[in-house]
């Protein structure tokens, strides 16, 4: 263990005297402000000391032991809004009723944005379900738009789109991937998917049944891991509700949801059901494609031990029954469709237990699954006027096509069907997840000083039970070799952690809020040459507020800021990439007179190369805030700074290797007439022999070629490191009662620089030929990529990387009138800035180059100051066939060989890298636009409430100007605000 890690560990030991100071017992009744009656099932919560109790049928709670001096109680229950008091427990403390308000549109406050969290060491923000609702949220990778400078969007559940907080689409570093989301405690994970490197998908999730989100843009608390990228928190309902019924109507998707929260009594706990059903289509014009939501969800919790040591139990099953089919879409060729099965199914179980003696306070229990059958099914028509062949041979060596035998489906290589066929593609995903977490905390108020210590252990686990992709039928399977899936063994994680939180009172209206954690874990994987890689994720935040509640212009006032270290585990297509297979035509004679070739090949599986060197990736995290209350405004800046390192990136290298090639040259020196003859070849030499189908000749080795060829491995790598900063603001201007209207700007500026200097290998192989007639021989080394994704081998590009900067600022006003009771918001979303280009930044020279004219391969160094000019990005390195281990400087031979080895020179500059157009290197700045929104909630009575949204209601299809090209392109079909957009919701309560 490092130095810095000791230092850590030393701090989380924290305070280890006994606490000193009189204890008390605290008792209370929690009644309903609108007719005083108890409410049932709400939660009394003291943060400080982390002593909490359940209230009984009569309202009524008792919590003992509180320690003496001033306490914050929190109080909440679904349905109504939370309370939360400050009191003096001392001896003589009398019986406390606490009154809860119904959280509805009569209430004087009302929030339809996300809420900045102030009482949190870090930066995050709270979702309520009137958020929900008043935005009409119906995909919960759409909360992202609530957010400051957040964008509304119109997508579809078709469409399926990924959260990444603190980002943007099309970046390195994995962000989505990054970003960790929670459902009831349940981790929605990626890491057991197989061919792809996103993030959790969450259009499974019923949006109807979720009562709150929080979203953590700053740095966690270490009792989280397997993240990089901040988190989202999910809520579902749990508590005594009435009958619920959500009906949503929208041009592309309807819903419909029931829930119900059943009392069973004080001793029997609350039991809570939903289900939901959204049906979305991706094209008015065609609505038979559509992706179907069956979300459903069942909670059960229950106190046990109220009186002495009080256990709250929570069991949760949840999932989803959904898909899609496209069978009976008229628009379709006749027969073809495509079939995707998305079911999910999530199961939880916690248990916190409240010992409260003095050497622990609580310990709680979680234990969690999640289980999907993401299974698909193409059907698709196909059609050859000669017999292909389809090579399904998974050796290495040589074989040659043979007709379809139902004896034999399974050759090395079959000749597939002539004239009309369908076929029939599957591809089987079952990515299971399991967690189990124990966690203990302490807490103690020493003197003034309140103190927490937290300490817990988890051990997590995800792979994979498909098949994998698969066909039904050999003889209409195109070339594909079977890669199963639950073959590949589990990849488990353990953790521990340590956190202490202190909060340290400085004078009679300030306080000092200190929290720091050491987070360790290791990765174990069976069977697997990656050993037990380990790691240490120290984090770190601080608060400090100069006052609160004080008189005077700046009633309120605080600064906090952090700095900490998560890492992102490795997914299965990380750690276990599909293979891929190199099959070179060996033998092709022409076709017989029914159109059928009996082509030979020489296959070789590339099996992923093991990278002894590979990392696990993470992100440092710094922050700083801002917070006061201004004359009735509140007022917050918070700057973030995050540098991803090693993201993981996957490359090719390129290994040198000979086979036989026999051309159509050889087989024309054999004497048997070509109309008897037939083919075999010597799978370990290669050699073809031709065989006279009458017997009368006899049979002949054909002669052959050497053919030297370069066969490409693919490998995962970390790539270079990755920068994102920024500054988000939010300011709530105070009401103005008059007009019961209130405004708010909210927005962000966004920083994004990321430039990849990993050596890419690149050739381009059999595609390009050397002027000799023989395949390519070279081998390029690139200082970086461009590419965006790890699903796909990044290689050789002009430049590698970009920078963007963003400005959005929104504006929202809200009219809230209690007494109708009735909210309109009107937000106007706008982007005064839009700046992106590409880059060419290597530390190790000048790789890129500026050119006069696109037929020039020589030019200036590239500099940020180039517009209007052709590109070319040059290798640093190059080798050689014959010396693979080599690597040469690409430009010094570059420029030898012009003068001096014309041949070498006209083949070294096609490994030369150019852009297309002379524009693409420029700066690309986006004028100014925005779109105007707003939405309208009316409650009816207490039964009913009805939201009504239109986006973008002035349909703006105005222009903007691109500086890149100088041309102006219409803002509608662009993506950079919302096409007229409307929707309708109704909710009954019974």
């Amino acid at each position: 263990m490092n130095k810095r890690s000791f230092l850590f560990l030393l701090l989380l030991i924290g305070i280890t005297l006994s606490a000193t100071g009189q204890k008390h017992t605290l008792s209370g009744k929690v009644v309903s402000a609108r007719d005083y009656r108890p409410v049932e099932f709400s939660t009394v919560f003291l943060p400080q000391s982390e002593l909490w109790a359940v209230t009984n049928d009569k309202g009524e709670f008792v919590i003992r032991q509180v320690p003496e001096g001033k306490t914050i109680i929190e109080v909440q229950c679904l349905g109504y809004v939370k309370n939360r008091i400050e009191i003096n427990v001392r001896r003589d403390s009398p019986v406390l009723q606490i009154i809860l308000a119904e959280d509805n549109l009569k209430l004087d406050e009302v929030e339809v944005v996300a809420q900045k969290q102030t009482d949190g060491l870090s930066t995050s923000y709270t979702i309520d379900r009137n958020a929900l609702d008043h935005a009409q949220i119906l995909n919960l990778a759409n909360v992202s738009g609530l957010l400051p400078g957040g964008k509304v969007t119109n997508g579809t559940l078709i469409n399926d789109p990924r959260l990444a907080l603190r980002s943007e689409s099309l970046e390195k570093g994995n962000p989505s991937f990054g970003t960790a989301v929670e459902i009831d405690g349940v981790r929605l994970q990626n890491n057991a998917e197989m061919g792809e490197t996103l993030g959790a998908s969450m259009r499974g999730i019923g949006s109807a049944h979720i009562e709150s989100v929080e979203v953590i843009t700053g740095i966690p608390s270490v009792e989280y891991g397997d993240l990089s990228n901040g988190m989202v928190k999910v809520n579902t309902r749990k508590g005594k509700t009435p009958f619920i019924v959500d009906l949503a109507a929208h041009p592309h998707t309807k819903q419909v949801a029931v829930s119900k929260g059943f009392a069973l009594g004080s001793r029997s706990g609350v039991l809570n059901a939903g289900f939901e059903h959204t049906r979305s289509i991706d094209d008015l014009v065609s609505p038979y494609t559509a992706y179907a939501r069956n979300a459903f969800h069942i909670n059960y919790s229950h106190t046990l031990l109220r009186k002495s040591a009080p256990l709250s139990l929570t069991v949760g099953l949840a999932g989803n029954l959904g898909g899609y089919n496209s069978e009976s879409d008229p628009d379709l060729f006749l027969g073809t469709y495509a079939k995707v099965r998305d079911h999910s199914f999530r199961g939880s179980l916690k248990a916190d237990w409240l010992l409260n003696k003095s050497w622990i306070t609580h310990v709680e229990l979680n234990a969690s699954f999640s289980y999907a059958d993401k299974a698909s099914e193409v059907r698709s028509r196909k059609s050859s006027a000669s017999a292909q062949p389809y090579i399904h041979t998974a050796e290495e060596g040589y074989a040659i096509a043979t007709e379809y035998d139902s004896a034999n489906p399974y050759a090395p290589i079959i000749l597939g069907p002539t004239g009309y066929w369908y076929e029939l593609a599957f591809v089987d995903s079952k990515p299971m997840n399991y967690a189990v977490k124990l966690k203990a905390g302490w807490a103690r108020r020493f003197g003034e000083i309140n103190h927490r210590l937290l300490v817990g252990g988890e051990w997590t686990g995800s792979g994979n039970e498909g098949r994998g992709a698969y066909y039904d039928d050999m003889r209409h399977t195109p070339t594909w070799r079977p890669y199963r899936y639950d073959e590949q063994p589990y990849v488990n994680h353990v953790a521990g952690y340590a956190e202490e939180k202190l909060t340290i009172p400085t004078t009679s209206r300030s306080t000092l809020e200190l929290m720091a954690g050491l987070r360790g874990e290791a990765t174990v994987i069976a069977r697997s040459d990656y050993g037990t890689p380990t790691g240490f994720s120290p984090r770190f935040n601080a608060r400090y507020h100069f006052w609160k509640r004080a008189d005077g212009a700046v009633s309120s006032l605080s600064v906090y800021g952090g700095w900490g270290k998560a890492v992102k585990f490795p997914s299965s297509q990380v750690l276990y990439p599909l293979p891929s297979y190199a099959d070179l035509p060996a033998f092709t004679p022409g076709s017989t007179s029914d159109g059928k070739a009996f082509y030979a090949y020489y296959t070789y599986p590339v099996k992923p190369q093991y990278n002894a060197n590979l990392k696990w990736q993470y992100t440092r995290q710094m922050e700083f805030g801002v917070e006061a209350t201004v004359k009735g405004t509140k007022i917050s800046l918070s700057a973030f700074h995050h540098k991803t390192y090693r993201p993981y990136m996957r490359v090719l290298s390129y290994v040198p290797f000979t086979y036989k090639l026999t051309q159509q040259k050889d087989l024309e020196q054999s004497t048997i007439p070509f109309a008897r003859q037939t083919y075999t070849v010597d799978s370990q030499t290669g050699v073809v022999t031709v065989h006279d189908t009458d017997g009368a000749l006899a049979s002949e080795q054909l002669t052959y070629t050497d053919r030297e060829v370069f066969r490409a491995v693919s490998t995962y790598v970390n790539a270079s490191p990755v920068v994102r900063s920024g500054l988000e603001w939010v300011i709530d201007f105070a009401k103005i009662p008059a007009l019961r209207t209130s405004f708010r700007i909210d927005g962000n500026y966004y920083h994004y620089h990321g430039t990849d200097e990993t050596l890419i290998a690149w050739s381009p192989g059999s595609a390009q030929m050397m002027a000799d007639g023989r395949p390519y021989r070279y081998v390029g080394y690139y200082g970086g990529s461009n590419a965006y994704s790890t699903s796909y081998a990044a290689t050789a590009s002009v430049g590698n990387g970009s920078l963007s900067d963003r400005i959005n600022t929104n504006l929202t006003v809200k009219t809230h009138i209690p007494k109708l009771p009735l909210i309109f918001s009107l937000r106007l979303e706008s982007t005064f800035y839009n700046y992106d280009r590409p880059l060419s930044e290597y530390a190790g020279g000048t790789q890129s180059v500026v050119l006069e004219s696109r037929n020039d391969y020589f030019g200036v160094p590239y500099t940020k100051n180039v517009r209007d000019k052709y590109i070319a990005t040059y290798p640093v390195y190059y080798s050689t066939w014959d010396e693979p281990g080599t690597k040469i400087p690409f430009y010094e031979k570059l420029i030898w060989a012009k003068d001096n080895d014309v041949a070498l020179y006209n083949e070294l500059i096609k490994l030369v890298q150019k852009t297309n157009y002379g524009y693409t290197f420029n700066p690309e700045r986006i004028s100014s636009y925005f779109s105007a929104n707003f939405s309208v909630t009316k409650e009816i009575g207490d039964f009913a409430s009805l939201s009504f949204y239109a986006n973008n209601f002035f349909n703006h299809m105005g222009r903007v100007k691109s500086s890149r090209t100088g041309l102006e392109t219409s803002l509608y079909g662009s993506g950079y605000i919302p096409s007229f957009y409307y929707g309708l919701s109704l909710r009954l309560k019974i």
